[in-house]
């Protein structure tokens, strides 16, 4: 509206008039409000949602270092079983005799010696 269109105006039109503006300037600043609130809810998920990623990276890490722990774990055990077979299979070639030693039949000829006493 013109400022000649507001002068021509009755008084009564013009308090209406400021009361319908009155009303459209206080939806503006409520809707202005809520605009505002949900923009900040916004910035705290966005800035929330770095540090959700952060942690996520974060949790990576320490489930990869742990995943390596464990390899590296299952890599000794394995190592160490192999390294007790071998000592377990030297250690019993070494107490069998080789074939055709006299080690087997001296404990046979002592047996058959005490019997030979043990007859006269």
């Amino acid at each position: 509206m013109t400022q000649k269109e507001l002068k021509k105006l009755k008084r009564g039109e013009l308090l209406e008039l400021l009361v319908t503006h009155s009303k459209e300037i206080d939806r503006l600043t409520k809707e202005l409000e809520e605009a505002n609130r949900e923009l900040a809810d916004r910035r705290v998920l966005i800035d929330n949602s770095g540090s959700i990623a952060e942690a996520s990276l974060a949790i990576y890490k320490v489930l990869e270092n742990a995943q390596k722990a464990a390899d590296l774990y299952l890599e000794n055990v394995q190592r160490r079983a192999e390294e007790g077979l071998e000592n377990l299979g030297q250690a019993r070639l070494e107490n069998i005799p080789p074939a055709g030693s006299d080690a087997g039949s001296s404990t046979a000829d002592e047996a058959a010696a005490s019997s030979e006493e043990n007859s006269s």
